[in-house]
């Protein structure tokens, strides 16, 4: 075996640990290089502005390229303008914004692909001329100092933006975060028998640890941590690592108030307050695309329940579901996402874009786990369109680490800790490779209880999800995403095995598959082009009723398929009416409001009739004005005709 000589890495503060003066030996075949990891050819902030700027350079009638704020850290937060003409700061507009969530970066690459695509159209393509008559405002990365953190080495599990906190309230922020203290390029986690221990090897997949059920007499083998040491020597491991807050959690609507990861208060962040700006000064987005970790399109939001109030819908206004289960239907039949695991969105952006703007909000999460093909495309699935999301490598960015028995993740089998070259697991389990030979239980490696089942009976594993993602890991061979569980020799805690998920590998397809995501998005929002609101005024219709009166006619129609203004829009006013005014004296107005607030246009040929009844002379001319903050409207205008005539 061909040995290396490395240092522990501290993830927390990216400087050598305490411990870096303790020399570690490891096969080089362990050890991970950044260009091998999921995550490698992924755009970082540099050529992100360079993959934009050229954007601007090759289509400079359609392209501007702007920052709309900048992070925490002080990096640029990017937004790109598409549209062609000269009115577009003006027209109906939609918007797509990408990157909140640091652990899922595909979000901003299929952003920029899509952009991409908006700006060079299939010629045959319903929708291809949707720069041509809208502008399209992209937002590729609303979280750019999360992917530096999530992108860098070691690799480890990270969401949120960067936030000191002193989650351990010891004085200082930030200072024990995990370690790469094996020096394979990943920070897993660590399982360590104890007596405080609370789980145990999945008796249907050994390689994944779930949480003892004591009542049917379930004994928990090991403790869990977050692969690390005590940076702080305080006693505790991996408890105040960088600080962050989940961007996702931090806008007001049902914000989680004093969850961990929500942030000190709404829009605390750089980040989500440059958004809600960006947003509140161009109200002609009449709609959003929203690319991340959450779910709108593959499975309908709930409908029809109110908060404790009875006036604020929990997710979609009852009147509004219709319009979202049809474009989930066109969403899943052009993108042939079928399944997604299911996000809370509270505190997200998509639900305050919705709730709180009125604007119709599609948020798409554009990549989720293959069907593996070693299974012949039948991996496991759940019941109906909603996944669990599998347990991750630590909690929820933001919070300090818990006590490790709180984390859930994963152990390996003997077959493919074999296979991998690594060592065999310290435990053996009844679901190991079968004719394994018994390991002697020992203080470090108790002997486990047996499974006894019948032999026609199936052993489901605890955490399915997390099942098939093993399934899929191992149909790649050695670019497969699980790093098996092997022995350590720990500073302070001994003996350890560490392995688990490799950061990011839930999360982040190939490089390969970026395209073909892309192709898809963009036939949805090609799709998407063609159904925004449409309204247009009818030509007045003037008739004469008696010498010097008339009656005025005329009619808003909407030939989109969305209405002007969705219920949730029309119930909380944020959207603003269309404001109709006839421009005569009020003292000439016989019949009808001089001013009219149309409130929504129903789509798909709905229609507003206006009527007046006003006096005048034949041959004077009478004006409409239509005013609007979304969309645009020529004045009305027509002349009083003689009696026995009509206008027009």
């Amino acid at each position: 075996m061909i040995h290396v000589m490395m240092f522990v890495v501290s993830a927390s503060t990216g400087a050598a640990s305490p411990l870096q003066d303790r020399v570690v030996t490891l096969s080089s075949s362990g050890v991970r290089s950044a260009d091998a990891l999921p995550g490698a050819g992924y755009l970082d902030d540099a050529e992100l502005e360079r993959r934009l700027q050229e954007l601007v350079v090759k289509f400079p009638d359609a392209c501007m390229l702007t920052s709309i704020g900048k992070s925490r850290g002080g990096r640029e937060l990017y937004c790109l303008r598409l549209g062609r003409g000269a009115d577009v700061d003006v027209r109906p507009a939609l918007a797509i914004v990408a990157g909140f969530d640091a652990d899922f970066p595909v979000s901003t690459e299929t952003a920029v692909r899509v952009a991409e695509r908006l700006l060079n159209p299939p010629a045959d393509v319903a929708g291809n001329k949707l720069v041509d008559v809208h502008t399209v405002y992209v937002l590729p990365r609303m979280n750019p100092d999360g992917w530096a953190t999530a992108s860098a080495m070691p690799r480890r599990e990270h969401r949120g933006t960067l936030r000191p906190v002193d989650d351990d309230r010891d004085g200082a922020a930030d200072e024990d975060g995990p370690d790469d203290v094996n020096c394979d390029g990943v920070i897993t986690l660590m399982r360590v028998v104890d007596p405080e221990a609370t789980h145990l090897p999945d008796p249907a997949e050994p390689r994944l640890l779930k949480e003892a059920d004591r009542a049917k007499g379930e004994k928990p083998v090991y403790k869990i941590y977050t692969e690390g040491v005590d940076d702080d020597t305080d006693g505790e491991y991996n408890e105040d690592g960088p600080g962050a807050v989940d961007l996702n959690r931090n806008f007001m609507h049902a914000y989680p108030e004093h969850e961990v990861g929500a942030g000190p208060y709404p829009v605390s962040e750089p980040e989500s307050k440059a958004l809600i700006d960006f947003f509140l000064a161009h109200p002609r987005i009449a709609l959003t695309v929203v690319y991340g970790r959450h779910d709108h399109v593959v499975k309908t939001p709930e409908s029809g329940r109110n908060d404790a109030t009875g006036r604020v819908p929990l997710a979609l206004h009852q009147d509004d579901a219709g319009h979202y289960e049809e474009i989930g239907k066109r969403y899943r039949d052009l993108t042939g996402i079928k399944e997604v695991p299911k996000e809370d969105a509270d505190g997200a952006f998509s639900a305050w874009c919705y709730a709180q703007l009125g604007i119709p909000t599609f948020a798409c999460r554009v990549w989720t786990r293959p069907e593996s093909s070693s299974t012949g495309g039948d991996a496991k699935k759940p019941d109906d369109a909603e996944r669990k999301e599998p347990a991750k490598n630590k909690p929820e960015d933001g919070a300090a680490t818990p006590e490790p028995g709180g984390v859930t993740q994963t152990p390996p089998s003997e077959t493919s800790s074999k296979a991998a070259g690594t060592p065999e697991p310290a435990v053996e389990t009844s679901a190991s490779a079968p004719g394994a030979q018994e390991q002697a239980p020992t203080p470090e490696s108790p002997k486990l209880p047996n499974v006894e089942k019948s032999p026609k009976e199936k052993v489901e594993p605890a955490d399915k999800e997390a099942a098939a993602w093993l399934t899929y890991s191992d149909s790649l061979g050695d670019h497969g995403g699980f790093v098996p569980w092997a022995p350590f020799e720990h500073p302070t805690l001994g003996g350890v095995e560490i392995g688990g998920f490799v950061p990011l590998f839930l999360t982040t397809p190939p490089v390969a598959e970026l395209d073909g995501i892309a192709d898809r998005q963009a036939a949805f929002v090609f799709d998407l082009g063609t159904r925004l609101p449409k309204p247009t005024v009818q030509p007045l219709k003037i008739t004469p009723l008696s010498d010097r009166v008339f009656e005025i006619e005329t009619a808003i129609v909407n030939d989109g398929y969305f209405p002007t203004a969705m219920a949730m829009g029309r119930q909380n006013r944020r959207v603003r009416p269309i404001v109709v005014t006839i421009e005569l004296p009020l003292e000439r107005i016989l019949a009808g409001e001089r001013v009219v607030r149309v409130w929504s246009v129903a789509g798909s040929g709905g229609r507003e009739k206006l009527r007046w009844i006003v006096t005048g002379e034949a041959g004077e001319a009478v004006a409409i004005t239509f005013t609007s903050e979304r969309y645009v409207f020529d004045q009305a205008q027509a002349t009083l005709p003689a009696r026995g005539d009509r206008a027009p």
